[in-house]
């Protein structure tokens, strides 16, 4: 694996072609602007593919205050998608607002 790429998976059989596909990423994060800019690689037998993403993550502080300034007044914060508690241990940030 080049410098800096990661595996995300041992390889996955292509739906289509049956062809093993290697997926494997980069990232790097710009703290000061709270952005996670990320590269996949899809590695196949002949070819290869790569797509870049940026994604900028909210603090639960922030987000709080986006929902004011936006006129919400109740909300709830779970921490992941089946509604458990959110937590130190929580893997995601999910919100319920409402007026």
């Amino acid at each position: 694996m080049a410098k800096g790429w990661r595996a995300y998976t041992p390889g996955t059989l292509h739906p289509v072609t049956e062809h093993t596909v290697e997926l494997s990423f980069r990232q790097t994060n710009d703290l000061s602007r709270q952005v996670q800019h990320i590269t996949w690689r899809f590695d196949l037998p002949d070819t290869r593919q790569e797509t870049s993403m940026a994604l900028r993550w909210v603090f639960k502080e922030e987000f709080q205050l986006l929902l004011r300034i936006a006129g919400f007044r109740a909300w709830t914060l779970y921490g992941d998608f089946d509604r458990s508690e959110f937590d130190r241990g929580a893997t995601e940030l999910v919100w319920i607002a409402g007026p």
